[in-house]
């Protein structure tokens, strides 16, 4: 099999090999070149080729652009070859190895089911995904290849700046490391307890929070309650959110998302290079942040207050920023790479905003509400 080109990466359990072969089928007939294990080995048993599963299965996942993540139950993806296969392509994507996409196609399953990394791309179900994959996986070339309809991305050494539709963004690299996640603080409230240790893996987050320049770019409207190119967005649910990174991400072949609520608290104090504030960059509020005291009961351009030790501007005040995590209890155990419950009835938002006192923009303070519930106080960062 081994001159064979491939395109396209079906990954799937065997419980969903039946669904799956439809949406291969589909592919072929519109001309991709789709590996899909059970009908690609079987083909090339049948023209003699010597078939070793598991190295052919490598050799597709290095030849494929894209990949199509197909699974009926939440479980299917968080274990085992599927899990093994999704996770290679994020790295070599992450490695900028990979150019294309990666895409799930959900059978009675919900997003907030799904491992971080999976919950931020771009989905479809059974039923839909037929009116709108192509735009993401690209046109087939006709010579194995997809080509992707893209706008290009613009690096930066370290720190990674991006462009969309004429409106730029700086994403700041965060180095990994431990921290006390939490506050045994006299006004910390039972939620911010116990503290317990958190380790990360690097990461990127949005030095500011999205603007309004940035979602207009990506989504063609504003809903914000106050208007500006350089104003935070504001009054923008949950699901209206994952909505503008889907589409972000298929302008950009990224794979932006929510950061994770332990991303955000570590970014807020400073990572490695923290001082160990009450805020994010100080201990005097009003150097960082507008709140209830400053902001004269509105949103203010971004970056028109003092960074924190990262170079992050306004984790403290100005707009509350939405975290990927459902809301849950803290676990006094260390934990690496959390990603918070598996499910629940409300996501977290941090940070505090315009219309808050002071305890509500400490770096610990925990806040949530129901993924469709908007606020003229309530925007977003990204992380990467």
């Amino acid at each position: 099999m081994s001159n064979k080109v491939f395109d396209t990466f079906i990954s799937c359990k065997s419980q969903d090999y039946g669904k799956a072969e439809a949406v291969y089928r589909w592919l072929v007939g519109k001309g991709y070149k789709p590996f899909f294990a059970p009908v690609s080995l079987k083909v090339a048993e049948m023209h003699g080729e010597p078939v070793v599963f598991g190295d052919e299965i490598d050799d597709a996942l290095e030849q494929v652009e894209n990949m199509i993540v197909f699974t009926s139950r939440a479980e299917y993806v968080r274990e085992g070859y599927v899990k093994d296969e999704w996770r290679t392509f994020v790295e070599e994507q992450r490695a900028g190895r990979k150019k294309g996409s990666l895409v799930t196609i959900l059978d009675s399953v919900e997003i907030g089911e799904l491992p971080i990394r999976l919950r931020s791309v771009q989905s479809f179900t059974p039923n839909d995904y037929q009116t709108g994959i192509i735009r993401f996986l690209g046109e087939p070339s006709g010579n194995g290849q997809s080509a992707p309809a893209r706008q290009e991305v613009k690096p930066v050494s370290g720190d990674q700046t991006f462009a969309v539709n004429g409106v730029s963004f700086k994403m700041v690299k965060v180095g990994g490391g431990t921290f006390q996640m939490g506050s045994n603080d006299s006004e910390a409230y039972s939620n911010e307890k116990p503290v317990h240790s958190v380790t990360l893996s690097d990461y990127y987050i949005g030095e500011t929070e999205v603007t309004q320049a940035l979602w207009m770019a990506v989504m063609g409207n504003n809903p914000s309650k106050w208007k500006g190119d350089n104003l935070p967005v504001e009054q923008v649910s949950w699901d209206e959110c994952r909505t503008f990174i889907g589409k972000l991400n298929s302008l950009t072949g990224k794979n932006f998302r929510l950061p994770t609520e332990a991303e955000w608290e570590y970014a807020a104090r400073g990572g490695r290079k923290s001082n160990g504030y009450k805020y994010s960059g100080s201990n005097t509020l009003g150097n960082v942040a507008w709140y209830t005291d400053n902001s004269g009961s509105q949103t203010h351009s971004v970056k028109a207050k003092q960074a924190n030790e990262l170079g992050l501007y306004d984790m403290s005040g100005n707009v509350w920023e939405r975290c990927q995590d459902w809301f849950g209890s803290y676990s006094s155990g260390s934990q690496t790479n959390p990603t918070g419950p598996t499910t629940g009835s409300f996501r977290v938002f941090r940070g505090g905003g315009w219309d808050d006192d002071a305890g509500s923009c400490r770096v610990s303070y925990r806040d949530y509400y129901a993924p469709g519930y908007r606020d003229s106080g309530l925007g977003l960062r990204l992380a990467l």
